[in-house]
């Protein structure tokens, strides 16, 4: 439902180096160097400087996981959970997928979050929503950006839904959930996400990095319903399958 045929979507939108090679000469052979001294970036694939990966590079982590509920983490439309929610993840986390994600969180590589999050926008481009709301930075956090916000805003762009990071909140008293074992994820409240102001009568897309325990995305649902809104789907950029006992419940039929 979600899925569309990326080739066909490309052919409708000829390039700017299609339509002006020299352009393209220029940009390969000056403007890309250039960058590569101001901001040293490399393709982790290719090896292309100046960039921190290539549009057609990023595409090939493409590999859409099949829907599922972001409450338990089994496929979705199964009976589990109450109220299930499905969950989109472009990929496993693991590979390319996995690097690109964490250069953007522990490498400062921001510059990737927005063309990451427009992938997700073309793949999983049949949104029913009035805004997108981002998993909020915890004020704790050592970075100085909130990646779901930047793959939100990358989303924002293809859906026209404005994404907004103002809304959703961690409460004082939790502690950040990074590098935690799974045990001591599962551990965090479900309050632990707070909404500002109502949200009476918003539909809401959740947007976060990766899905592993659901907790955290457990907690933002929460808040959004609390604020008198509904979550209507949960777009992540990669799922991890953290232990055995989890991969037998995502390969459960």
């Amino acid at each position: 439902m979600f899925i569309r045929t990326l080739r066909g979507h490309r052919k409708d939108m000829p390039s700017t180096s299609l339509r002006c090679p020299f352009f393209k000469v220029v940009t390969d052979a000056i403007v890309h160097p250039l960058l590569h001294f101001v901001w040293p970036e490399t393709c982790p694939v290719c090896g292309r400087i100046g960039v921190p990966c290539c549009d057609s590079c990023m595409r090939t982590v493409i590999s859409p996981l099949p829907s599922f509920c972001v409450k338990c983490g089994a496929p979705y439309g199964f009976e589990c959970c109450s109220g299930s929610i499905p969950c989109h993840a472009l990929s496993l986390h693991e590979g390319l997928s996995r690097e690109l994600l964490l250069n953007l969180k522990y490498k400062n590589i921001r510059s990737l979050g927005m063309p990451m999050g427009r992938l997700m926008g073309e793949t999983f481009n049949d949104l029913y929503a009035d805004i997108l709301l981002p998993v909020p930075l915890h004020k704790y956090g050592r970075r100085e950006y909130n990646q779901s916000l930047l793959l939100a805003e990358g989303v924002s762009q293809i859906s026209k839904i404005p994404a907004d990071d103002r809304i959703l909140f961690w409460r004082n008293d939790i502690v950040p959930q990074a590098g935690k074992a799974s045990s001591l994820r599962h551990m965090m409240p479900i309050d632990a996400i707070g909404a500002s102001g109502s949200l009476k009568g918003v539909t809401a897309v959740l947007v976060d990095d990766v899905y592993t325990t659901g907790n955290t995305l457990r907690a933002a649902i929460s808040a959004v319903e609390k604020a008198e809104g509904k979550v209507s789907s949960v777009l992540v950029w990669s799922r991890r399958i953290p232990s055995q006992e989890n991969e037998a419940v995502w390969n459960r039929e």
